[in-house]
């Protein structure tokens, strides 16, 4: 089973989150292609609410009518791991269709001009830096992957 999944977030990718994310990436290139766009912080000079507007509309013009979006948020709705396996097992059902997880910057986005068909994921309702989000994101995405295609790791 071969599958796509796209992850745009905004902030650098670097350093060591992003290294142990990208492990992840690794491990499951033999049948599942994830696609990386970074998008980069607005200037620290803007207001709160017009670096979120900048933010979002970088990640606009990354999304096609292909894709499924799944917007990372503290209030989103939280999974337990099997459950998001059978999440993730729908969404990449959807040959048509390629998930698309969308994770904000330091003040999160202008949630209004993002297109209103999207699912809204927490991975806690916890804050966490889009750093470590991005990590956590990729190991339940690997742990899922274990679970779909019945590679011991999940116990």
């Amino acid at each position: 089973m071969h599958h796509t999944l796209h992850i745009i977030h905004v902030g650098k990718h670097s350093g060591e989150w992003y290294s142990l994310g990208n492990e992840y990436i690794k491990r499951m290139s033999r049948s599942w292609h994830i696609q990386i766009s970074t998008i980069k912080d607005a200037s620290s000079s803007l207001s709160i609410e017009e670096r979120k507007k900048r933010e979002t509309q970088k990640i606009l013009p990354l999304l096609t009518e292909h894709s499924l979006l799944i917007e990372l948020h503290p209030e989103g709705t939280t999974y337990s791991s099997l459950q998001f396996a059978q999440k993730m097992s729908i969404w990449c059902e959807n040959r048509a269709k390629i998930p698309t997880f969308l994770l904000a910057g330091t003040f999160g986005f202008a949630r209004e001009q993002l297109p209103p068909n999207r699912t809204i994921l927490s991975l806690s309702p916890m804050t966490f830096t889009h750093e470590m989000t991005y990590a956590l994101l990729l190991e339940q995405i690997y742990r899922s992957y274990t679970l779909l295609t019945n590679i011991p790791y999940h116990y």
